[in-house]
């Protein structure tokens, strides 16, 4: 068995001592529970081989599984289309927010001759914008299932007062 193990008469007969390796007589062993003993000795216990590392890779993958789940749970982690999908929906919002303004502003400022005037009202108008931009924004966070999923997340992006339902092709473009 010393010969087998590559280790002295002596270490073969502490590790029969230990149970290591199986005796099944006087200076004789099990040969094949003796090497597997001999080899999980080695390894600190762990089981080798092909099967061992699958164990290992799915007890891996269940602990991410896990983890992101967990993260998902405690409001650490928003699943990307979620995320795309309150960005888009601001965004559409600060668009249509800036592309409307000539309209909503110019018979308006079309009858005032002060700059100062024309600059204050364009300056409040562009705040009201930004300010609708900053309400759709903080509207995402009671909108967001406690999950970090999106049962709807498109839909829930393009609601709101200056928001409409954009054909998907179009929502990707601006």
């Amino acid at each position: 068995m010393a010969a087998v193990l590559g280790v002295s008469r002596r270490t073969v007969n502490e590790l029969a001592k230990q149970g290591v390796i199986k005796s099944v007589g006087r200076a004789r062993y099990d040969l094949a529970a003796s090497v597997q003993g001999y080899v999980k000795w080695v390894n600190g216990g762990k089981a080798v081989g092909a099967l061992a590392s699958s164990r290992q890779a799915v007890a891996a993958q269940q602990e991410r599984r896990i983890r992101l789940a967990n993260d998902q749970v405690e409001g650490r982690l928003v699943r990307r289309d979620v995320v795309e999908a309150v960005v888009d929906g601001a965004a559409l919002a600060f668009r249509q927010g800036l592309d409307g303004l000539p309209g909503r502003m110019a018979a308006e400022l079309a009858g005032l001759d002060d700059a100062a005037a024309v600059k204050a009202r364009l300056h409040q108008e562009t705040r009201r914008v930004l300010a609708d931009v900053a309400d759709r924004f903080a509207g995402f966070g009671g909108a967001l299932p406690a999950d970090g999923g999106a049962a709807d997340a498109t839909a829930t992006a393009n609601a709101g007062p200056m928001g409409r339902p954009v054909p998907e092709a179009a929502a990707g473009r601006g």
